[in-house]
């Protein structure tokens, strides 16, 4: 099999997905089709080009510090705006508040805060 085939295979089995559940993030199609990330990536990106995927919504990916991820659905329509990033200052706001939950002494036992408040 060539490697114009795979693509196209790789391309409707992205478009099954799709159809078969709604919207999924591309981490969610690598994790059901079972291939790498850079091949689910350019074949997301043709399939964009092609407008034949658009991003639905946008939502939190929590291993890259909240970040956001599209959820792509099949259909030519208006992508959806992409969220502002969160900025340092929000990022260690959130931390610092996090780190004040764990000194909280009611929770104090289940989780022993890695710094000093």
């Amino acid at each position: 099999m060539n490697h114009g085939r795979r693509r196209i295979v790789t391309m409707l089995l992205i478009m099954d997905a799709l159809a078969e559940h709604t919207y999924m993030t591309k981490h969610d199609l690598v994790k059901k089709l079972g291939y790498a990330l850079g091949t689910v990536n350019f074949a997301l990106r043709e399939l964009r080009q092609s407008k034949s995927v658009h991003v639905s919504s946008w939502v939190r990916h929590l291993g890259r510090n909240g970040d956001y991820t599209p959820r792509f659905a099949l259909g030519d329509v208006i992508d959806a705006p992409r969220p502002p990033r969160i900025t340092a200052t929000e990022r260690q706001r959130r931390f610092r508040a996090a780190r004040r939950r764990m000194a909280d002494p009611m929770f104090g036992s289940l989780i022993a805060p890695r710094y000093r408040v």
